[in-house]
């Protein structure tokens, strides 16, 4: 009977297998199919036909995509892809071969060209994505034994800088009552800011700053039962400070977070079962999970609502990733094996990515990593335009150091598919020179009178209208939920100018960049303009001459009208984002510096007239809450601000003493109570970054409510909100106030640097 089992087993096995190679055999001659057709030059009716039945059914899959058995079908999902590429390829190959300008003057002839190679660029990051999200790994977690005795020591890495200790603190708490045996629970908060070259700095005023925050710190780790661990030098930034850490400690596993991610109860319990199944596991990366709003997010109103930055990046993208087994270290909200750590030589210090590079370093080795989709963290991001670039400069010159110092090609032990989207992963990273090109564009050809194309116009846009159609619609079948449409356009058009020049100084001198640490918990005073939005102001102003110059030469022209009026238009496009990139570098005052997260908590609030009223939590920071709770109007009389208030936690046996700080009528039968703990003890404390920040499901549902995607329409209607109402308001702005305004972003806010 066991014998015939295990031969049916084999059987199957082999079919299954059969099954495997002749689908994808038949994947592959279909892609060389459509190679061979794309290239073939089809009269003007033919390519029209083409474009309406590829088109027709791209919208039939956009408008079904939220079937699952349409968006999960691979083969739909394949087939997809395919026509969207199809339509881009075939654009391409025209382009390339019948309107490039080769026979015009020299200057004409190199911007064409550079005009062409920015789009072969989008094309081969489109066509890298779509390999990368063919086929996404969702994995469940791997329960950990009933034996808890044979669990592996985890010690649990906070870097810190010189941020402010009410950051820093309640990830450090958090860090401290996740779910775990607490024997093989060990914490360290690894204080850079308090190392002997900062507590002996010959700026007096300095020094001091560090000795306080160091003696700050200390207590703090002794109050929550952590370790406190600095050391001599500030050497190689937040790689060099995990290194020291490496070397004064020995888990088996390494937890790591920065010190403005604050970990759930139950990362450790999803996370470590993983490396109890493979021994040659080195990574389990977990989604960044960031709940406050970026500068786009906070400056642009109307995307309060909207998926976050990087839900496209950690919702589908590392899916991805991890199917090609190609997952690699963020820095922080992750999972490390220390034997892993020390044959590769500990966190890799060569270049400003030091967590790419690690990765890069440990699959060499033949080490392998998996990424966990579910959110576990609840983390800060820039809120800032200023810090918002510092930010992505760092990333985007790690991403290419990488590239330049250690090539992926060149390096032994990789597979090719590794090689190839570590390469994705780098080139994407060009968006801002593309993207600048295709902004000066328009500027170029009309002021100058350049004709980059040769093609009539007729052709142009039975060519050109479909790629860009199909981009969308395969873009909006795969990640519709997860970026609303134009929104990336949007955010390569504000990195465009500065990250621009960053990556050409990179180029030229691959080793010059140095760690910048990036600020977070920014408070703003009062509304201001960034200073880091001049340089759209010249951007803006030849687009706008551009336009009106394109208006009276369509007016004039004979031949070319049609096309003057197509770059005109073009134009006006990119004027919207433009207007609204301005929009996005007028910063509001924000006065909260801690975000709140939305909760779910029964509470029964005391009076201090001895009243009880019973409500539920709907959202909280570790510094206080809002409550919901049934009454009337009348019923506000005896809420007054400032008044002190007991809350009851019937679920977690606990008392709160807060202060009233506002009452507001949510409806005529529910209100809203704003409260403010005063947090007497440590319990207290402990209770306090619980219920904001403890449940990943919690987490989980509230990203849940961000997830919902918006139509092209939608996505064209925000564009031209943002570009005037916050916009228009930029300029505004900059007329109506002194001038003395602009740039004054240092005097009006307060920052925490940070090292991620």
């Amino acid at each position: 009977m066991t014998d015939n089992l295990i031969s049916s087993r084999k059987t199957m096995k082999k079919k299954l297998n059969a099954l495997a190679v002749l689908k994808i055999t038949a994947m592959i001659f279909y892609s060389i199919a459509i190679i061979f057709i794309a290239t073939i030059p089809f009269t003007l009716e033919a390519n029209i036909a083409i474009a309406i039945g590829l088109s027709s059914i791209l919208f039939l899959a956009y408008a079904l995509r939220e079937k699952d058995s349409i968006k999960n079908n691979f083969t739909i999902r394949f087939f997809v892809i395919s026509a969207g590429l199809f339509l881009s390829l075939h654009y391409l190959y025209w382009r390339g071969t019948q309107t490039l300008p080769l026979e015009a003057n020299i200057a004409t002839v190199i911007f064409g060209v550079a005009l062409f190679l920015t789009e072969c660029y989008c094309f081969v990051i489109a066509l890298l994505s779509y390999i990368n999200n063919i086929n996404p790994t969702h994995r469940e977690s791997i329960p950990l034994p009933a034996d808890f005795s044979t669990l592996p020591h985890v010690d649990v890495f906070i870097p810190t800088y010189d941020e402010d200790i009410h950051i820093v603190s309640p990830t450090l708490v958090a860090a401290t009552q996740m779910h775990y045996p607490k024997e093989k629970l060990h914490v360290y908060l690894l204080d850079d800011g308090g190392t002997l070259e900062k507590c002996q700095s010959k700026n007096i005023m300095s020094a001091a700053h560090a000795i306080h925050r160091a003696n700050e710190l200390k207590a703090l780790a002794a109050q929550f039962g952590a370790t406190y661990l600095t050391r001599e030098r500030n050497i190689s930034a937040k790689a060099g400070n995990i290194n020291h850490a490496l070397k004064n400690t020995n888990g088996e596993l390494v937890a790591i977070f920065d010190c403005d991610h604050i970990p759930a109860s139950d990362f450790l319990i999803k996370t470590v079962g993983f490396f109890l199944k493979e021994e040659k596991l080195f990574l389990v990366q977990t989604p960044h999970n960031l709940i406050n709003a970026d500068p786009l997010e906070r400056n642009l109103s109307r995307l309060h609502q909207a998926p976050a930055e990087n839900a496209l990046f950690y919702g589908l993208y590392k899916q991805g990733l991890d199917s090609w087994g190609m997952t690699f270290f963020c820095g922080s909200a992750a999972l490390l094996r220390r034997s892993a750590l020390n044959e590769i030589g500990g966190i890799a210090e060569e270049t400003v990515t030091e967590d790419a590079e690690t990765t890069l370093e440990a699959l060499a080795k033949g080490y392998t990593t998996l990424y966990y989709d579910q959110p576990m963290i609840s983390g800060l991001q820039p809120e800032t335009f200023s810090s918002f670039i510092r930010q992505r400069a760092r990333w985007a010159q790690g991403m290419l150091q990488i590239f330049l110092l250690k090539n992926p090609w060149t390096k032994r032990g990789l597979s090719f598919m590794q090689r190839l989207l570590f390469t994705n992963l780098v080139l994407s990273w060009l968006f801002p020179i593309q993207r600048l090109i295709m902004l000066l564009t328009p500027p170029v050809v009309l002021l100058f009178s350049m004709n980059i194309t040769v093609a009539k116009l007729d052709m142009l846009l039975v060519m050109l209208i479909p790629s860009i159609l199909g981009s969308i619609l395969v873009s909006q079948y795969l990640y519709g939920n997860l970026r609303w449409p134009f929104v990336s356009i949007l955010y390569e058009v504000m990195q465009s100018i500065h990250l621009t020049f960053v990556i050409l100084k990179l180029i030229i001198n691959p080793r010059a960049p140095k760690f910048q640490v990036t600020p977070k918990g920014e408070v703003l005073d009062e509304n201001f303009i960034s200073s880091l939005a001049k340089p759209f102001y010249f951007i803006l102003c030849i687009n706008i001459a551009a336009i009106i110059q394109g208006l009276i030469s369509y007016q004039n022209a004979t031949e070319q009208g049609g096309m003057i009026l197509f770059i005109t238009v073009w134009a006006i496009c990119d004027l919207l984002f433009l207007l609204s990139a301005l929009g996005i570098t007028f910063e509001r005052r924000q006065r909260r510096s801690s975000p709140r997260a939305i909760v779910e908590e029964a509470v029964r609030l005391h009076t201090k007239n001895g009243e009880m009223l019973r409500g539920v939590m709907i959202d909280a920071s570790v510094s206080g809450a809002r409550i919901r709770f049934a009454c009337i109007p009348e019923d506000l009389n005896n809420l007054a601000i400032n008044d002190e208030v007991v809350i009851d936690l019937p679920t977690r046996l606990m008392s709160f003493t807060c202060s009233i700080q506002k009452t507001v009528m949510e409806n005529s039968t529910y209100a809203i109570i704003g409260v403010a703990y005063h947090l007497q003890t440590t319990n207290a404390d402990r209770i306090a970054v619980d219920i904001a920040y403890g449940s990943s499901e919690q987490i989980r549902k509230n990203n849940k409510l961000h997830e919902q995607g918006q139509n092209i329409l939608q996505g064209l209607f925000n564009i031209l909100y943002f570009a005037l109402v916050p916009g228009l308001g930029h300029i505004y702005f900059l007329i109506s106030q002194p001038f003395k305004k602009l740039g004054k972003f240092q005097k009006n806010f307060k920052t925490r640097g940070h090292h991620a």
